[in-house]
């Protein structure tokens, strides 16, 4: 399976690594496997004294695997000495372990050892885990109460599980379709490239699907935010078609809020920003949507970044109550976003009024911020007489 950089250039620890290699070779690891042995045997290459690293390589593999494993399986990142020794009884391999820095010391009394990150941990266990069978696999990083939902000590081991079982196609697949099934949103942690627009599009589907039965706002993830899942799925054809069908035929407040703010998160709105207006225009002259699900449309035209002078004017003649302080919080933020306020200083002023019979509620304080902001541009304006 070949690296995806994009994950690994953010984080200092990868990326000094990834540089040092390439000065080293002129060329970066091309696959997880190398790379990873690569940063854990780092000083076991550099080391001038073996003349055979590869037999020094191949005997402490299996003991890093065991410890890794070992520490994943209780949920800790270090083990004592004494620990240590009993899962590698021999002397002279527990010295070489610390000796190549493939175990350091904490800085706590005990003086527990523990990888230097704990993505190394966490890869090495994998190895180990992705040998055995899809059942037995399934059997192991799920709770066992509960065959169907994933122990969260396995959460981030199971990222590099299945990468590594990429390898193996069949057992790749099985993986899929077990984490749809039964836990879709452990899949938004997922690197999006492995996976094509049709799979992305039933991950969406499954997730939202389940949290609208549920009664649920995706705000209550702790997985994943709105953010995170429009990021995964991306802005394709299906699954534009699928939120707006979603939109049109919901009548629930909070799930088309949910709705509203995936599309709001979408990279790129413009592919779509004629599909995405004819949207946002028939929900605001829909007389039937409530208030805050007018201002929630508005917000959304904000996150798109959909703010010409055109746009806030078909806004300001639709169906949308301007007396409403949600609705009317919301176009002065959408005002905020553009050069076009000098037209609305009318509303602008007017805001001041309504907003002020809500002065006591904390939650509106943003919005008088929002018209201060608008009215110090007004102040500072040339094209204001």
């Amino acid at each position: 399976v070949n690296i995806k950089f994009s994950a690994y250039l953010s984080n200092p620890f990868y990326l000094t690594r990834l540089v040092k290699f390439f000065k080293i070779d002129g060329k970066v690891p091309t696959t997880l496997s190398d790379f990873y042995d690569q940063i854990i045997f780092e000083k076991v290459l550099s080391d001038e004294t073996r003349y055979d690293k590869k037999e020094a390589i191949d005997q402490l593999q299996p003991l890093i695997r065991k410890i890794a494993f070992c520490m994943t399986l209780t949920g800790r990142s270090a083990l004592s000495a004494r620990e240590i020794a009993k899962l590698v009884p021999d002397k002279k391999d527990r010295d070489n372990l610390r000796y190549f820095s493939i175990l350091i010391e904490t800085n706590d009394p005990d003086k527990s050892l523990e990888f230097e990150h704990n993505n190394l941990r966490e890869y090495f266990s994998a190895v180990s885990i992705s040998a055995l069978s899809f059942e037995d696999i399934i059997s192991l990083i799920s709770l066992p109460y509960n065959r169907e939902r994933i122990n969260p000590i396995f959460s981030n081991t199971l990222l590099f599980i299945f990468e590594i079982a990429g390898k193996q196609q069949h057992k790749f697949l099985k993986l899929l379709n077990w984490l749809l099934e039964y836990n879709p949103e452990t899949l938004v942690q997922f690197e999006k490239e492995y996976l094509n627009d049709g799979f992305k599009l039933d991950v969406l589907r499954k997730i939202i699907l389940k949290y609208r039965d549920l009664g649920l706002t995706i705000r209550t993830s702790l997985n994943f935010s709105s953010q995170h899942l429009a990021t995964f799925v991306g802005n394709s054809h299906g699954v534009m078609t699928f939120l707006i069908k979603e939109i049109h035929e919901s009548s629930s407040e909070v799930y088309v809020d949910d709705l509203l703010e995936i599309i709001g998160s979408l990279k790129d709105p413009y592919v779509h920003k004629k599909k995405i207006l004819n949207l946002f225009y028939q929900l605001l002259n829909d007389q039937t949507r409530s208030a805050y699900t007018h201002s929630r449309v508005i917000d959304s035209m904000r996150y798109c970044q959909f703010n010409e002078k055109v746009i806030i004017d078909s806004i300001l003649t639709s169906g949308v109550d301007l007396s409403n302080v949600e609705v009317r919080r919301a176009i002065l933020y959408l005002l905020n976003s553009n050069d076009y306020f000098e037209n609305y200083f009318d509303f602008i002023l007017a805001s001041v009024e309504i907003l002020e019979t809500h002065a006591r509620e904390k939650t509106f304080h943003g919005y008088f911020t929002s018209i201060k902001r608008l009215l110090l541009k007004v102040e500072s304006s040339e094209n204001i007489t």
